[in-house]
């Protein structure tokens, strides 16, 4: 079962082409982003969007666990701390706060990073 799991996803991506998935990507990243420049307190850490399509934030002084936790309870999968990655937050002064890190996928959809986008405005406006 493995195989053949390993298989149709090569197949998908071969079919959707490396190159779009990472512009879909990318313009979720993008979306989320715009949606959430109004908000004061928030602070963007983009990554290379050379290279990969990840946003990564903090709000204000509450720790990236905290946040990550909320968006979890409210059914969205974002990922809190440091991320295997200190050396990167060290460079950032991010790492006694870590950050909350949004990495879409070829699934996601700007009506999901919209209904994220709400989720954090909430949580921002009572924190």
């Amino acid at each position: 079962m493995g195989i053949i799991g390993l298989g149709e996803g090569l197949r998908f991506v071969r079919q959707k082409t490396p190159a779009v998935i990472k512009a879909h990507e990318k313009k979720l990243c993008k979306q989320l982003c715009e949606q959430l420049s109004d908000i004061d307190k928030i602070k963007f850490y983009e990554a290379d969007q050379k290279k990969v399509p990840i946003l990564s934030f903090n709000i204000g002084d509450i720790p990236s666990a905290e946040i990550a936790s909320y968006l979890s309870e409210k059914g969205f999968a974002l990922r809190g701390g440091l991320q295997c990655a200190a050396v990167t937050h060290t460079t950032l002064g991010t790492i006694e706060q870590g950050t909350v890190r949004f990495s879409p996928s070829a699934f996601s959809t700007p009506q999901q990073v919209t209904a994220l986008s709400r989720t954090i405005k909430i949580f921002a406006a009572n924190n």
